[in-house]
């Protein structure tokens, strides 16, 4: 009889501390981009949200000022990252290499929509630094939307 009412609890429990099934993770069922410009903010997106990774090397290094890292990288049609490079070097090899990783770790991207055919599209995506001495915030600036190398 105990052992009954223990799993009966337990299986209570669970149904009660699962999440409803609308609470799902919304990252995978955001809607696939339906066009080109759709895709340019969606790769802009994924990289911004790896841009911490400068702020937070570039305080353990100590830096304070202004710094521009521009990465070059390709995007297959099926949303992979190669060729990842320095376009424009910070000045500081560790904060450039940082930079790298950013693009390779926001990958993979959206696959591409119908109107950007299947060859690998190059981007240029700058990186903005506006780093403060201690007493202030530091900041990231609003990164301009990767760009198609022509």
């Amino acid at each position: 009889m105990t052992t009954r009412f223990i799993l009966a609890a337990f299986a209570a429990a669970a149904i009660l501390l699962s999440p409803p099934a609308f609470a799902q993770d919304t990252k995978s069922q955001r809607p696939a981009p339906s066009d080109k410009e759709d895709w340019s903010q969606a790769v802009g997106a994924k990289i911004k949200r790896q841009s911490a990774l400068a702020v937070i090397k570039a305080r353990e290094l100590g830096l304070d000022g202004d710094f521009q890292v521009s990465v070059g990288f390709t995007i297959s049609p099926d949303g992979k990252v190669s060729g990842a490079r320095i376009v424009t070097s910070s000045g500081h090899p560790e904060l450039d290499a940082v930079a790298i990783d950013m693009a390779n770790r926001a990958a993979p991207f959206p696959t591409f929509t119908p109107d950007m055919g299947d060859e690998p599209v190059s981007m240029l995506a700058p990186v903005i630094l506006k780093l403060k001495k201690p007493e202030t915030a530091d900041t990231l600036s609003e990164p301009a939307p990767p760009a198609a190398a022509e």
